[in-house]
């Protein structure tokens, strides 16, 4: 079924773009989550909840400023360069995030190691911001 779509959604894709514009390709998205929907509750049951497992805040909260980082990084070095060192402080952030975060992984969930995970923030952040004003001047 998967090749399916890589093979169909180009042709696909190109079509609508030619007769309708752009912009419709967005609408795709719309029946497609719809029937996604319909299926996940008609098929899949769903699970008990469990009290033993928790939201692990401080793992999401990592995991969100590494995306953040990365996407930064990505972004401003498409104006500065890759090799300026703002970008680079933050693809470097956004990586080491994503390597605690990925660290902690268990067979019950997420495990971080807080300590640590908070020091190396600390220290990236206080590098990056350093980097930063350093460039700016």
């Amino acid at each position: 079924m998967g090749a399916l779509g890589v093979a169909l959604g180009p042709v696909v894709g190109g079509a609508l773009v030619a007769v309708a514009g752009w912009r419709w390709i967005f609408l795709v998205n719309v029946p497609v989550c719809a029937l996604t929907v319909v299926l996940l509750r008609r098929h899949v049951a769903e699970s008990p909840p469990d009290p033993a497992r928790r939201t692990d805040l401080a793992g999401l909260l990592l995991g969100v400023a590494a995306l953040a980082g990365l996407t930064a990084g990505f972004i401003t070095a498409g104006g500065r360069g890759w090799l300026a060192p703002l970008p680079g402080a933050l693809l470097g952030a956004g990586l080491l995030g994503a390597l605690f975060a990925g660290s902690g992984t268990s067979g019950r969930g997420m495990t971080l190691h807080l300590p640590l995970t908070v020091a190396a923030i600390g220290y990236l952040l206080a590098i990056g911001l350093t980097l930063a004003i350093r460039a700016e001047k």
